[in-house]
């Protein structure tokens, strides 16, 4: 089974058209594109989101152990091994697309979705 977002939602360019969008953090912009709206937590740090699940699902937010502060990721398709995710500031001041497994990330903390 694979789930994908609306194409609208996937695409680099038409995101980076957003006026308000601080490239510079990949917890605003997960907050931005992400389903969760209202109800992401207000937090400067993707470390200090809390992990809600072990188990990814469209929309979700991935939130990894990356250095200093942490990263999160919206993820925006499932597959059977991998799933993708958008994200903000991987690459610093820029949206990039990545393809990860779905078993054996060791930077990954889990999911936040509710």
């Amino acid at each position: 089974m694979i789930l994908v977002l609306s194409p609208s939602l996937t695409t680099a360019q038409t995101i980076q058209k957003e006026s308000k969008l601080d490239l510079n953090s990949c917890v605003s912009f997960s907050r931005h594109i992400s389903f969760w709206g209202w109800d992401f937590p207000r937090v400067e740090k993707a470390l200090d989101i809390p992990v809600l699940s072990k188990i990814p699902k469209l929309g979700a937010i991935a939130l990894f152990n990356y250095q200093p502060d942490g990263h999160s990721a919206v993820i925006v398709s499932i597959s059977t091994s991998t799933y993708d995710v958008l994200e903000a500031n991987f690459k610093a001041g820029q949206i990039t697309r990545r393809t990860l497994p779905l078993n054996g990330d060791k930077k990954l903390r889990g999911f936040y979705w509710k």
